[in-house]
């Protein structure tokens, strides 16, 4: 079960770190195109941008925190889902 979460959570590193990236920022960030003015900048838009300013690594930034917080966590959702199915059976 710990696995299954490690593996979840790694795959959606960077997004989580894009979205967090983005309030911090305050609205737009320079450099990241805006399709139009009223709408903000993706997620996909923010993601580009991070790897250029600051590295590729820069997207796994807190990556090690957020599986600190979430690995458990998902660790014992499945293993309640895996013991009630065993008791529903």
């Amino acid at each position: 079960a710990a696995a299954t979460a490690t593996a979840s959570v790694s795959v959606s590193c960077h997004h989580d770190g894009a979205v967090v990236y983005k309030p911090r920022q305050g609205g737009a960030a320079a450099g990241v195109p805006e399709k139009r003015s009223s709408h903000k900048p993706s997620t996909l838009a923010w993601m580009q941008n991070i790897a250029e300013t600051e590295g590729i690594t820069g997207l796994w930034r807190g990556n090690q925190a957020r599986m600190l917080k979430v690995a458990p966590a998902c660790a014992i959702m499945i293993s309640c889902y895996e013991f009630g199915k065993r008791i529903m059976e």
